[in-house]
């Protein structure tokens, strides 16, 4: 079971000045949000009565989504935290649809280029949606990808990195295929329970939620920050780097929420 740390419980992103943080909501946001299919249509809320039971069947087995993720991002000093989420959000969708071991890690810089205008910006988790279905994520730059991509790779972060020559052909391996908008804190929980997850945005940050967790009787929702692995408590192996919610701030980030089901399968991939 997750040891929740007290001190990363409904963490006030606000009140810290060592990280910049950068999720947004515009008026071409709200557009592109009423364009995207809902999940609350797509897949029924699961009753309230059963959460706490598959969530301690989660715990037990150690069968939740934390246990997808690959590794800990570091944004550093730039608001690209919505990269970060939707990146992190690449990673682990592709460990659960092909395996861990075929994981390919990517760009979250590449990402945050689309839709932020300067490395301070910020930017919309909407946008994102848009960008990451028709556009998608470049490898990152590590000697493996290296030698499958070639010079096709960019860094974590560097807003102004220029884009490698024919990256667009690459990035199009790395796309979303089935995603979602919620509005609901029953489907925000349901999709948790579901090991699909969530990107959000809350406090003008953006994380990628994992799954619900329950202390007692009271729900939390663990999350994966951007922030270093130095930051925040344990989990799935990894010494840092999570945080979690409260009901208070799960409701409040089920305000607006995405989550993408799938990414397009890579022709390298055999099924």
């Amino acid at each position: 079971m997750i040891q929740l740390d007290n001190r990363f419980i409904d963490f006030d992103f606000q009140a810290q000045n060592k990280w910049l943080l950068g999720s947004i909501i515009d008026d071409e946001a709200k557009e592109l949000c009423a364009s995207m299919p809902v999940y609350e249509d797509a897949f029924e809320p699961i009753p309230s009565s059963q959460w706490k039971e598959i969530a301690d069947h989660v715990d037990n087995e150690k069968s939740g989504a934390e246990w997808d993720i690959s590794r800990i991002f570091n944004q550093a000093q730039e608001g690209s935290c919505v990269g970060n989420a939707w990146t992190q959000d690449a990673e682990m969708n592709q460990a659960r649809q092909f395996g861990k071991e075929n994981v390919i890690p990517l760009s979250a810089i590449s990402g945050y280029q689309l839709i932020g205008r300067s490395p301070g910006s910020g930017a919309s988790v909407p946008n994102a949606m848009e960008k990451g279905t028709s556009v998608g994520l470049v490898p990152l730059d590590t000697p493996k990808n290296r030698e499958r991509f070639g010079n096709i790779v960019m860094p974590h972060t560097g807003f102004y990195t220029k884009r490698p020559e024919g990256c667009e052909a690459v990035a199009a391996n790395f796309r979303m295929d089935e995603r979602y908008v919620g509005r609901t804190f029953e489907g925000l929980m349901s999709a948790g329970l579901r090991n699909h997850g969530a990107i959000v945005g809350r406090a003008g940050h953006s994380i990628r939620y994992v799954r619900p967790t329950y202390r007692g009787i009271d729900p939390y929702f663990l999350y994966v920050n951007s922030w270093r692995e130095s930051w925040g408590f344990a989990a799935a192996g990894f010494k840092g780097g999570f945080g979690a919610d409260s009901r208070r701030m799960i409701q409040s980030s089920a305000s607006w929420f995405f989550v993408v089901r799938s990414y397009v399968v890579p022709g390298w991939i055999k099924l």
